[in-house]
């Protein structure tokens, strides 16, 4: 079940989530979950329950694709630990991928930057594609799909779509993927699934993100 609470002031959501957090649905042991957007928040809304009762102990707050990664794998065993599309990983993948694209006329706007830098621009280069991507999973998945059937999804994207299924062919545990997979999920509630769930100030969720997250709530 979906609750949606609103207000255009943080003050009001936070004691309004104090309350909440009062009345524990299971153990108290049991840890609470609190999805942020970044870890600013996690520190002020740990000040401002500690203030509204007395104390703030046993809450996780995981960032959101943190947690979708997480959930991903309670309910998918062979989901690995890391995920190797995160962008502070993918970048080094990209930065050692650029020496396989030298020879291959595909990639020339790349080529023709490279010989241009040093070093550094390779891995700043490597840096910008890998957030580009990142935003791709999770604002066009269709784009992450057409590449990887072979086809185009915008005028002029050859040489990005040569360059992310070299990488998929590295990898392919993405998590565009992995979501069409547990969309198909029809056994039982996996061990470890938190009783409730709480986002707050999370107002950028992209679709895939609130997909799963109203998927979820069959379960808790």
């Amino acid at each position: 079940m979906l609750r949606l609470y609103q207000s255009n002031r943080l003050e009001v959501l936070s004691h309004r989530l104090a309350g909440l957090l009062a009345e524990p649905v299971v153990s108290p042991l049991s840890p609470e979950i609190l999805v942020v957007q970044h870890p600013g928040m996690a520190r002020w809304l740990s000040l401002e329950i500690a203030r509204e009762n007395g104390i703030s102990a046993n809450i996780r707050f995981p960032l959101p694709a943190a947690f979708i990664w997480e959930l991903l794998r309670m309910f998918l065993p062979d989901v690995p630990a890391s995920n190797r599309f995160d962008p502070s990983r993918l970048s080094w993948r990209i930065f050692q991928t650029f020496d396989q694209l030298r020879q291959d006329p595909l990639f020339e706007p790349l080529q023709s930057y490279l010989r241009s830098g040093d070093e550094l621009w390779r891995f700043q280069l490597a840096e910008r594609l890998a957030g580009l991507y990142d935003r791709y999973l999770v604002y066009r998945p269709d784009w992450i799909l057409q590449w990887e059937a072979g086809q185009h999804a915008t005028p002029g994207d050859s040489w990005q779509a040569a360059l992310w299924r070299e990488l998929v062919a590295q990898a392919n545990a993405h998590w565009v993927k992995l979501q069409q997979r547990l969309f198909a999920y029809a056994g039982e509630p996996p061990a470890g699934l938190p009783s409730r769930l709480f986002l707050l100030g999370v107002p950028t969720l992209s679709p895939g993100y609130l997909h799963i997250i109203q998927w979820l709530s069959q379960w808790i």
